[in-house]
């Protein structure tokens, strides 16, 4: 997660709704074996395959996503500033 933080900015993110998300599927009880078999797994939401304009509209609001993400990097410079090499 944080590589893609790190890499990408919060407004190229989009929401995927539980329901079609297959990294929500263990939390609802999915069997790891039936993963095998569950297209969604392999391909994703079936909307992928279609237009961008056609994909469920973004519930994030990426701007606190942006802020927040900022506020980690500071605390995490910070913290690690006051590290001494022998840490």
């Amino acid at each position: 997660m944080g590589e893609i933080q790190s890499l990408t900015n919060p407004k190229q993110w989009r929401f995927v709704p539980t329901n079609e998300n297959p990294a929500d599927f263990t939390t609802r009880g999915m069997r790891v074996s039936d993963m095998a078999t569950e297209k969604k797994w392999w391909s994703g939401p079936d909307y992928l395959q279609k237009e961008e304009a056609d994909w469920p509209v973004s519930q994030m609001d990426t701007d606190k996503v942006s802020e927040a993400t900022e506020i980690k990097k500071v605390a995490q410079g910070s913290s690690q500033a006051g590290r001494s090499k022998g840490d």
